[in-house]
């Protein structure tokens, strides 16, 4: 009788949607857009946002983090004013 090898269980995959602590900010104060045709996001004090692209003089790219966090690109993307935002994670 040839017994067959083990073979260790497959590695977990990955998320393809992984979130980056660097790039999730908390909002400081409450925003609401200035018109109905505005690119700009909405959120409250204390919201947290994903942040996909810093690459404006005043405004980000972003959308809002919500629960839970596999869902996060759900989210409708848009406008963020760079003052109302600080980075919720520090490096240590």
């Amino acid at each position: 009788m040839i017994e067959t090898p083990i073979r260790p269980p497959p590695r977990p995959l990955l998320p393809t949607n992984s979130i980056s602590p660097e790039n999730i900010y908390v909002c400081l104060y409450d925003h609401y857009s200035t018109s109905n045709d505005s690119h700009e996001l909405e959120f409250k004090c204390g919201d947290l946002l994903y942040i996909i692209n810093t690459n404006g003089p005043n405004f980000y790219v972003g959308h809002r983090l919500t629960l839970p966090l596999n869902n996060h690109c759900q989210t409708s993307k848009g406008l963020v004013f760079k003052d109302y935002i600080k980075p919720a994670y520090e490096k240590v």
